[in-house]
């Protein structure tokens, strides 16, 4: 059972998060509705994303008036766009160095310092996967201004000397401070190339300072053109009437299902940044198989790369479900840690026990944050994607290289065969010094297959819920999909995973598979599991034919027994202990996968079990994962003691009702008979509620 979010809910917001407070539903709906009328060009022009300049007319082969000390300004503002046009002239960027303010919060002293002051501090965590290219030099050249008792601001120090190279006036448009897009240029070229469909790189090409070789006149490079369409399409997604659209989908959806769930956040803007939503099966669903999730963003909606971010599981059958739908304008930390804290509120609290990702270091910050006691992995498919961008020359020069890279990371074992692995394939390519595979090695613990075995993951480690979610988006999703659009088809994606899901249900029930052998054992599991889990396991089975146990060692009822097989591989260790039938594998994959290893079942058929112990039938496994109550994060029901007693009353209701078309759906026969016992009450309920509104009120 699942608490209602109710219209009025707001998220609390600490101090350090004030500048983009997170909005839910009926607060975010007087936002839209303010904002609704407003065209999608001003509105462009009024996100705090984007940063407008007032173009000077500064040319780049004039030097600016030097400071001086005791120049005068009338804010702090105009000091720094003084040092700014000063520093154009030169050839060298600026940046706001510190700042001490008064009680009233008025800004007593500044300090402007060239970009290079300073050195950059190791990160904590370690080199980044991807290195950047060292930019300071501790330059100690700086403009400092104090507040004066007239509230205006003078010069009390100045710095000119620099110990390093300036940039020449050819090259000033790449000094990162001096790199603006003016208005005119905004509003003229790029805004009219734009709207003829011309790609960005062309529309870059066409600006006329361009044609006459002189780049550094319009402030600005090829990807501050593309940075610029990037954030004008935010205004072209979410086109007049699309923010509204969205939120009225919402409201008109809880309305049908009391259990959906939605959240908006709006930027410092009031402009719609990012949302989230779920159905009642989505959440029912991650209640039962919260287990393991894979939080996937590498899917883009249209041509402007705007994230769809999706939160994937895995249900009984080994197939993937869908807990959650979310889009989002961007990947920081800020934004990530919204959206995991907002999935949280949809779920009753409840964390997952692992969760996959890709390598990005904002969703691992963002995780540590909201989901501490979570266990953090990169799907390998991610990996992968990630290694041919890295990596491009490798895989096109040598054709062996593919299949090593992925005989290392794909199919290691154990932590020495990675370790050993990884040193053969490094010393082979001398790649020793590739900073991309440094910082790769260096998180090597949070690569799925290999480390962590110990963390449940439901097989996702091999990444086929990312990518199978993706060939799977790709069918119903067209790039330039407007969001209208998308999200009646998110709907409708929805639908078919969930008959498809049925149609499992119903094979794993209705049918049954061949058996191998007259092992009792077999035959049971063939009951319990779905018909997908159950292959699986009898792979684990049939593999056995090829292994031999001996036992090693013997203490009471404890045995140790050393499992090998033909192939010559490296044996695993079986410990078994007969008081309670509890086997455990060195290999680990039954803590990894839920399903007993070949090796185990090796020993547990020598023994002569006649079933596997009922401890290694995992319940999200079985035909009756589905089966019992809703539960919040410590494995209790949902307490709803906090909800209005009609919402209570419908919670109860509503779960009832759910309970019952899931027992009623396993057949023919049972959905008829279920039909009939609601439409009885149904009638019965109008006949009730007709007599008990002709009755007369106490007062």
């Amino acid at each position: 059972m699942f608490t209602i979010v109710h219209d009025q809910v707001t998220k609390p917001m600490d101090i350090e998060r004030q500048e983009h407070p997170l909005e839910v539903n009926e607060a975010a709906e007087q936002l839209i509705s303010q904002n609704g009328s407003q065209d999608a060009h001003d509105t462009m022009q009024a996100s705090g994303d984007f940063s407008m300049s007032v173009d000077f007319g500064v040319s780049t082969d004039f030097v600016f008036e030097t400071p001086k000390l005791g120049m005068v300004f009338q804010s702090d503002n105009h000091a720094y766009e003084f040092y700014y046009r000063y520093a154009r002239s030169l050839g060298f960027s600026v940046r706001k160095n510190s700042s001490t303010h008064r009680a009233n919060k008025t800004i007593s002293r500044r300090v402007f310092c060239c970009s290079k002051e300073g050195f950059r501090c190791p990160h904590s965590r370690g080199p980044p996967v991807k290195s950047r290219p060292q930019t300071r030099t501790d330059c100690k050249a700086r403009l400092v201004i104090k507040l004066q008792d007239d509230g205006r601001y003078s010069v009390v120090e100045f710095i000119k000397k620099h110990n390093h190279e300036l940039s020449p006036p050819s090259e000033v448009h790449t000094v990162r401070s001096q790199q603006k897009l003016q208005h005119p240029q905004a509003g003229g070229i790029i805004e009219d190339n734009h709207f003829a469909r011309i790609g960005s790189p062309s529309i870059y090409s066409c600006t006329p300072s361009l044609d006459d070789g002189g780049a550094q006149d319009i402030n600005f490079m090829q990807v501050d053109c593309n940075n610029y369409l990037f954030r004008r399409s935010r205004n072209e997604i979410l086109e007049k009437g699309d923010a509204q659209f969205l939120l009225d989908y919402f409201k008109q959806k809880q309305k049908d299902d009391p259990y959906f769930f939605y959240a908006i956040r709006m930027d410092s803007n009031n402009q719609l940044s990012s949302s989230f939503w779920c159905d009642a099966k989505s959440r029912i669903d991650y209640s039962f198989f919260s287990d393991t999730v894979c939080f996937d963003s590498t899917y883009k909606l249209n041509v402007y790369n705007k994230p769809y971010a999706s939160f994937v599981g895995v249900n009984n059958h080994g197939k993937f479900i869908l807990f959650g739908c979310a889009l989002t304008l961007d990947d920081t930390t800020e934004s990530l840690v919204w959206l995991f804290r907002t999935f949280s509120d949809a779920m009753n609290g409840k964390q997952p026990k692992t969760v996959f990702t890709d390598p990005a270091l904002s969703l691992s910050e963002a995780i540590r944050q909201v989901w501490p006691n979570t266990h953090h992995r990169f799907g390998l498919w991610h990996i992968y994607e990630e290694a041919k961008k890295h990596l491009t020359e490798m895989f096109e020069n040598f054709k062996s290289f593919k299949i090593d890279f992925e005989s290392c990371i794909y199919e290691s074992e154990t932590e020495e065969e990675f370790q050993s692995r990884w040193n053969s394939f490094i010393g082979k390519y001398s790649l020793a010094q590739n900073e991309w595979l440094q910082g790769l090695y260096h998180m090597r613990e949070k690569l799925g297959h290999v480390y962590g075995r110990e963390y449940f993951c439901a097989g996702l480690s091999a990444g086929q819920g990312s990518e199978g979610m993706n060939k799977f988006l790709k069918k119903y999703f067209k790039r330039t999909i407007p969001l209208r659009e998308f999200v009646v088809m998110y709907e409708k994606v929805l639908m078919v995973l969930r008959e498809k899901e049925k149609h499992q249900d119903s094979c794993s029930r209705q049918t049954k598979p061949d058996l191998h052998t007259m092992w009792p054992a077999e035959a049971r599991a063939s009951e319990r599991y779905t018909r997908k889990v159950f292959l699986l396991f009898q792979e684990e089975y049939v593999r056995t034919l090829d292994l031999f146990a001996e036992v090693s060692d013997e203490y009471g009822t404890n045995f140790t027994y050393m499992v090998s097989s033909f192939e010559n591989v490296k044996p695993c260790i079986v410990r078994y202990d007969t008081s309670d039938n509890t086997v455990k594998c060195s290999c680990r994959k039954f803590e990894f996968m839920g399903i007993l290893c070949a090796h185990a079942l090796k020993i547990l058929h020598s023994r002569r079990l006649l079933d596997i112990p009922l401890q290694y039938y995992l319940k999200r496994w079985t035909k009756d994962a589905r089966s019992g109550a809703v539960v919040n994060d410590d494995n209790q029901s949902v307490n709803l003691a906090s909800c209005s007693p009609i919402t209570v009353q419908r919670n109860e209701l509503a779960h009832m009702a759910h309970t019952l078309a899931v027992k009623g759906s396993t057949s023919e026969k049972s959905s008829a008979f279920a039909r009939r016992l609601l439409a009885q009450a149904l009638e019965e309920m109008d006949i009730f509620l007709e007599i008990d509104f002709n009755q007369p009120k106490s007062t």
